[in-house]
């Protein structure tokens, strides 16, 4: 029961769900104009970065088992190096925030981007989580 490779799926669920709802409440709070929303939005971002770190750590440990990141070519293949990229984007969008938080900083154009790279890294999450699965042979 407490292998490494269970105790890794331990973890990747927390940032992935936080990542996702936050994305949903910052989206919820520039479409309709809700400010509460933007602060759930944001404290579920900041929330997820340590839990993200848990998750690598914790990933980082189970690769011992699996040596996936012995080879990691082709990159858009392997699951380690693939979250590690998404988490690096969401640690930026992240550090971006920071100043204005909860608030988007800068125009609309500038809300409207961070809002699609920060979608588009949940795209890239759920490719990897699935590449993740796979890997451990979950499916």
């Amino acid at each position: 029961m407490y292998q490494l490779n269970n105790i890794h799926p331990l973890f990747i669920h927390f940032p992935i769900a936080l990542f996702a709802t936050g994305y949903l409440f910052d989206l919820i709070g520039i479409l309709f104009n809700r400010p509460k929303f933007l602060i759930a939005g944001w404290y579920n971002l900041l929330i997820g970065i340590p839990s993200l770190l848990a998750a690598v750590l914790t990933g980082f440990l189970a690769d011992t088992l699996y040596g996936h990141m012995m080879e990691p070519f082709p990159l858009y293949d392997t699951h380690g190096i693939i979250m590690i990229f998404a988490g690096l984007i969401l640690i930026s969008v992240t550090a971006i925030r920071f100043k204005t938080q909860p608030e988007f900083p800068g125009d609309k154009r500038t809300k409207i981007v961070l809002l699609l790279v920060h979608g588009l890294t949940l795209l890239i999450i759920f490719y990897g989580a699935h590449l993740g699965a796979i890997l451990g042979e979950r499916i």
